[in-house]
């Protein structure tokens, strides 16, 4: 489909958008815009959108696509400190573990998922096994089991609790229903937090061997 009309662009970012289409000798028009853009070419003040871009979710949920040559220019984030300070000042360097840990948690969280499922067993011991022997799932270290008080005090139901891999929970769902689960919940899990964070240890030995 062509225009009998210059293309028009709305964007956060002119002089980069303005860049890359004068070099693709695109006619154009900038519309320069606050807040959500990716709504732009619904309403119909934009046939396209220049914007950052990570997983490409948003654009999907507007109908949107990247365009295969339509890279104008990659980044990332970057945590740039100052090394004397954190050297020299305490509440830097204890800022600074506060900022890795979290990022490092939140990026190692968001690939799992938080399921939990009821199910019938003599004991957590024996829901345990089960798991085990029959399943592939078992969480960081292992699933937590907890009884659940019922109306009827006879019933042995428990909720078992695990870290689910987000690309494997179809499989998860699967192997819980086959061995007894019901109830399934499934929830984001927000931050992961090791015993050290590996980061900031290796911030700390790289600021020994600079001294």
């Amino acid at each position: 489909m062509s225009l009998n009309r210059p293309l028009r662009v709305a964007t956060k970012f002119p002089v980069l958008t303005e860049r890359f289409l004068k070099a693709q000798n695109i006619p154009h028009t900038l519309i320069t815009a606050e807040g959500t853009l990716e709504t732009a070419p619904t309403i119909g003040y934009a046939d396209i959108i220049s914007d950052l871009v990570s997983s490409g979710q948003t654009l999907q949920d507007n109908r949107l696509r990247a365009l295969r040559d339509g890279v104008i220019q990659a980044s990332q984030a970057a945590l740039i400190a100052n090394r004397k300070a954190l050297q020299t000042n305490p509440q830097a360097l204890e800022m600074a573990r506060r900022l890795l840990e979290y990022i490092e948690a939140h990026m190692r969280a968001k690939e799992n998922l938080l399921v939990i499922a009821n199910m019938r067993g003599r004991s957590p011991e024996a829901i345990a096994s089960k798991l085990f022997n029959e399943t592939s799932v078992g969480g960081l270290q292992g699933p937590t089991i907890s009884p659940i008080i019922t109306r009827e005090s006879n019933q042995d139901w428990h909720s078992v609790t695990v870290v689910v891999p987000r690309k494997r929970l179809p499989q998860a769902i699967s192997e819980l229903r086959a061995i007894g689960g019901s109830g399934i919940i499934v929830s984001p899990v927000t931050y992961i937090f090791e015993e050290e964070p590996p980061r900031y240890t290796a911030m700390l030995a790289a600021l020994k061997t600079s001294n």
